[in-house]
């Protein structure tokens, strides 16, 4: 009996049950784990259940091993696939590109069958267009993939991620819609031909047009620009010569940058030019130079040599990034002198993110905080008269930054034709994937575009066709002499106070770059409309600070460091105004000295006099470095502050 509990026992650890309870129950306990019944009546099922059982594991152990064995060859294909991939980038000249995230990039690019033609857009009173630029070879070398892809007009932005393991990559898709979008294969004349071309006949008939070009560093706005131009320029003298000759039109150029604050002129030796509110709320650039222009090769050639002189700086972000704003102007004026269109091309300074203005010294957080300032100062302009729609009480902030300003009449003037066009230009590169997504971002909030049933009506009635260019007429053999009974051309009359003074200028003789500026303190009058010009940008500047905290934009933008770059720069060309003002007093003074040594030291000398006076010229010099003294405290405490406002935001 002993024997046979203790082997009851052993079969029940065997089978890892529990050996508590009486004979019968362990009994029972083997029993059911055997599938037995009590009663011992099927047998024969309860093998046939054993046996299928095992099947069904046999069955999925040879499933499992099937998947096991399929899973190993998918992946030794995708290996095989990746050294091929590799291989051919290689070969290519390009880097060691992440084939995942390239794999992963290719299947989620945007078709071009879903592509509409490009719309003539000659509807629009704002319009924004992107363009996308190729991969640089030294992108492609350094191992970069193109992360967009464009379907007019859908412009698609692949952001390469991880998943939260930190191993699975996936790409998040955005996707934005504009009035028009070329990709890298499409090249400017492409876009002049949708863009500038239908804004032209504008300019002959009482009309504004503004193009502005904007992007990150190195997204190709100055390439983009620099051919628009060239293109434009042919049609405007085409234009003038044909369909508008009847108007006896004249071509005159003024051309400038904004940097750091400062405006010069790049027609004029780089001459500082102020920019003053009168009292009738009328902008003026005082001292800017405009030339007329008879011919396209005068104009090409005075527009390439002013686009040469750009400031330019190395960045973080670029070797050759371009520091100012550039804006070219040209009027268009009858025979009587009076202007009929005017049309402005601006290349914006390249945008640069906060923490890339961050990492460079003081000027250039000062130069990058500037730039970032009036490009969303320019931003809120533009969506406050989208916004506006003929609301002339509506209040717009021009005042808020020196590029707004000076383009202020231009989109709120008196011509009855204004039209105003937004350039986006981004990089494909995937690193560069944030910078992209701003741009876009950027340009999206400018005006509320056209959903895809209107957009495929217009692209429907268009048939993709876009304006033609004007024919170029045939140079006309010369003429004799007119005869002085013949009738003339009208004078020209262009009053400086209406126009400002036009000149005729080689700007391919003697005009070096240089940093002349204008001192001239001015009459009262000057001074008056240096103070209301003032009083507006920190009125409207605060305007602006509440729009773009309340809109979640200021990180952007760190706001105190904006200010405290702003106070600087302001008291720093204060203080270079002033130092430049006591240097011309201190030159007179020298000479009044010299010539009170050469009286006391004559043979009439008269001590007292010269006593006198010496101490009249002490005084005033110890006011003037007393006064300079004190300034340099304030710029020296500025600094100090600037820093710590730089600092505090660096740690966020």
């Amino acid at each position: 009996m002993l024997c046979l509990m203790i082997k009851l026992n052993n079969e029940l650890k065997d089978r890892k049950l529990q050996v508590f309870g009486t004979n019968h129950e362990r009994k029972e306990r083997l029993k059911k784990f055997h599938g037995v019944r009590s009663n011992g009546s099927n047998q024969p099922e309860i093998k046939k259940k054993v046996t299928g059982s095992k099947s069904n594991v046999v069955d999925k152990i040879k499933a499992m091993e099937e998947k096991r064995t399929e899973r190993r060859r998918k992946m030794e294909e995708e290996k095989v696939a990746k050294r091929e991939k590799a291989a051919i980038n290689q070969a290519r000249g390009e880097g060691m590109i992440d084939i995942d995230f390239q794999n992963l990039m290719e299947t989620s690019m945007i078709s071009s069958a879903k592509a509409y033609p490009h719309v003539p857009l000659n509807y629009a009173k704002i319009f924004v267009c992107v363009r996308k630029r190729p991969l640089f070879k030294k992108e492609k070398e350094s191992g970069q993939i193109d992360c967009v892809s464009v379907a007019n007009p859908v412009i698609r932005v692949g952001e390469p991620k991880y998943k939260v393991d930190g191993i699975t990559k996936f790409i998040e898709k955005h996707d934005h819609r504009f009035d028009n979008v070329f990709s890298h294969l499409e090249n400017s004349e492409d876009m002049y031909k949708s863009c500038i071309r239908p804004m032209l006949d504008k300019l002959f008939n009482d009309g504004v047009a503004t193009i502005f070009a904007y992007g990150q560093t190195g997204s190709g706005k100055t390439f983009t620009m620099v051919a628009l131009q060239e293109l434009a320029i042919t049609d405007i003298f085409s234009l003038a010569e044909n369909d508008y000759a009847s108007l006896d039109p004249q071509v005159s150029l003024s051309f400038y940058e904004i940097y750091s604050g400062r405006i010069l002129d790049l027609l004029n030796n780089k001459k500082r030019l102020q920019v003053l509110e009168d009292g009738s709320n009328k902008i003026q650039v005082k001292g800017l130079q405009e030339i007329s222009v008879e011919s396209e090769e005068e104009l090409k050639e005075a527009i390439n040599y002013a686009n040469s002189i750009r400031t330019t700086k190395a960045t973080q972000a670029n070797d050759t990034s371009s520091r100012s704003h550039a804006i070219m102007c040209i009027n268009i004026r009858d025979g009587e002198g009076s202007i009929i269109g005017k049309f402005l091309m601006v290349d914006l300074a390249g945008s640069e993110r906060a923490q890339d203005i961050r990492s460079n010294n003081r000027e250039r957080r000062a130069e990058g905080a500037e730039i970032n300032k009036s490009l969303l100062a320019l931003k809120e302009c533009i969506r406050a008269l989208d916004n506006a729609k003929g609301n002339k009480e509506a209040h717009v902030p021009f005042r808020a930054s020196k590029l707004t300003m000076v383009l202020r009449d231009s989109f709120m003037g008196t011509k009855k034709n204004i039209c105003i066009g937004m350039l986006a230009c981004v990089s494909p590169g995937y690193s560069h994937a944030d910078h992209s997504l701003n741009t876009i971002r950027y340009a999206e909030r400018l005006k509320e575009f056209l959903p895809e049933e209107e957009y495929a009506k217009l692209a429907s009635e268009s048939g993709g066709s876009l304006p033609k260019a004007p024919e170029k007429k045939k140079p006309k053999a010369k003429k004799p002499p007119v005869p002085k009974e013949s009738k003339k051309k009208p004078t020209k009359v262009i009053t400086r106070a209406k126009w400002g003074k036009i000149d005729r200028v080689k700007y391919s003789e003697g005009l070096k770059p240089s940093e002349n500026v204008d001192d001239d303190d001015g009459d009262d009058e000057n001074q008056e409309d240096l103070m209301r010009t003032k009083k507006g940008e920190l009125e409207d500047w605060k305007l602006l600070k509440q729009t773009l905290r309340s809109g979640g934009e200021d990180d952007f933008i760190p706001m105190d460091l904006q200010e405290k770059a702003d106070m600087l720069l302001e008291k720093k060309e204060e203080l270079i105004s002033k130092h430049m003002k006591y240097i011309r007093q201190v030159a007179l003074m020298l000479k009044q000295e010299g010539e009170l040594i050469t009286q006391v030291q004559g043979p009439e000398c008269d001590e007292e006099n010269y006593v006198r006076n010496m101490r009249k010229v002490v005084k005033q010099k110890l006011k003037i470095y007393q006064d300079l003294d004190k300034d340099l405290e304030e710029v020296d405490q500025l600094m100090k502050e600037e820093e710590e406002a730089y600092n505090l935001a660096n740690a966020k």
